[in-house]
């Protein structure tokens, strides 16, 4: 909603809320361009239109103690009881208007008393709905935890999400599961992430197997930037490993096969020196893969490329 002249040299972007997130991205083609890339990063700065083109000092930051910043937000929401999380929800959507496309959402939210600024009371309700809504957020982020492994269009094992991600509308499952696993998700023009939970007979991945995924030649994901595969443990972090290796990229030095073709060995020991060049180390208990092809191309998009299932060794 700002409104006003803008100075030479500047583009507005507008912002559909009251809150931005910018998240840049600087692209590395391994341990050789890290240090123009900081270079680069260096010259990133964040000041007040007011003070474009002027020396500027950010003021210093005041930390909430009311806020435990030593645990993470889901586990604080999952703690939450109904009073808590729809109070906090009236009053966020206080400070960030809904767009009006979310106003048949907001009746229905309105119907059991959450309302834009005012405080949710639990106790204005029917006891039957009241009971009703005992739990009700740990339930919901059950619910969502078991769909983030079924999210998407499953193609070889992997879940590719919807080509909407990013551009939710009021889809609020796909939503609030990107909100849970992957915030400030890309627009799927920028990247797509198929992610494996089981390879491709259906089984669930697991630390106790050996793996490949195997690129016909010419097949490897198609990326006007870059692709990877990125190695996550059962709590969706990356694996402690010998070689200090957290995914395989196109950009690295991977050792193609005779015929073009190329093979990713994911399992907990290494696959034999000659091999090792593309090997992804896994977790000792369950693990998923997360596929990332940035600046995907029409091919990625439309589906007529679809990944290669995740192979158990025998």
């Amino acid at each position: 909603g700002w409104q006003g002249t803008l100075p030479d040299g500047v583009k507005q972007i507008k912002a559909p809320t009251n809150t931005v997130w910018i998240i840049g991205r600087t692209q590395t083609n391994g341990p050789a361009d890290y240090a123009p890339v900081r270079e680069l990063q260096k010259q990133y700065t964040l000041a007040p239109l007011s003070a474009y083109g002027k020396p500027y000092a950010a003021p210093a930051g005041v930390v909430d103690p009311n806020v435990a910043i030593n645990v993470a937000p889901v586990d604080q929401v999952a703690k939450m009881d109904a009073a808590t999380y729809f109070s906090t929800l009236a009053r966020l959507m206080a400070e960030d208007p809904p767009p009006e496309t979310d106003a048949p959402a907001l009746a229905m939210l309105a119907k059991i008393g959450v309302r834009p600024g005012q405080r949710f009371e639990v106790g204005q309700l029917e006891p039957a709905a009241a009971k009703g809504l005992e739990n009700c957020v740990q339930s919901a982020l059950q619910k969502l935890q078991a769909a983030a492994k079924t999210t998407g269009v499953p193609v070889n094992g992997w879940n590719v999400a919807p080509m909407t991600l990013g551009a939710f509308g009021t889809n609020y499952g796909l939503r609030a599961v990107i909100a849970l696993v992957g915030l400030g998700v890309n627009l799927s023009a920028d990247a797509i992430y198929p992610t494996a939970f089981v390879d491709g007979d259906g089984k669930p991945l697991s630390g106790a197997n050996r793996y490949v995924v195997h690129f016909d030649k010419g097949q490897t994901p198609p990326a006007n930037a870059f692709w990877s595969l990125t190695m996550y443990n059962a709590q969706n972090f990356m694996v402690e490993n010998p070689l200090d290796r957290y995914d395989i990229a196109g950009w690295m030095p991977l050792t193609y096969n005779a015929d073009g073709s190329l093979d990713v060995y994911i399992q907990r020991e290494s696959p034999g020196k000659e091999k090792e060049s593309n090997w992804l180390p896994s977790a000792g208990e369950d693990f998923s893969i997360t596929m990332r092809v940035y600046w995907p191309k029409p091919v990625v998009i439309d589906g007529r490329w679809k990944p290669p299932p995740v192979q158990r060794i025998e």
